[in-house]
């Protein structure tokens, strides 16, 4: 049982931080919702989202070794594709590569966000 131990609640914890921090600037562009989050906080993704995705990506990756095996494989897989993509972009950010990955945008950041959030909830409930 995941939910019986402190590591459990902290995935489920971070991940419903995730969540919002994505799905509420995403609803707000499509005008689902009328309300945002406050500006600093929005320039705070703006500039740290590619570190954010890295760091989250790396304790989705610690998170997905102590899964149950039904979605080991999945979790892995996504969590490595993210600090991957992460790392690189800091990387072009602090002039190491050459190249970045041109898609990663505002919404692009808040919709892995979500799946990153989706997915620490699930690590969470799924731990050995």
């Amino acid at each position: 049982m995941a939910l019986d131990e402190a590591k459990g609640w902290w995935s489920v914890i971070i991940g419903i931080l995730i969540i919002v921090l994505g799905l509420i600037p995403f609803l707000n562009k499509f005008n689902v919702i009328g309300f945002n989050l406050p500006t600093f906080l929005q320039n705070a993704i703006g500039a740290f989202g590619i570190y954010i995705i890295a760091a989250v990506g790396i304790y989705l990756l610690i998170d997905g070794f102590m899964e149950d095996d039904t979605i080991k494989a999945i979790t892995l897989i996504v969590a490595a594709l993210l600090v991957i993509a992460g790392v690189m972009s800091a990387l072009f950010q602090f002039g190491v590569i050459g190249f970045a990955i041109p898609f990663l945008t505002y919404t692009v950041f808040n919709v892995i966000f979500v799946i990153e959030g989706i997915l620490l909830i699930i690590a969470g409930a799924a731990m050995d």
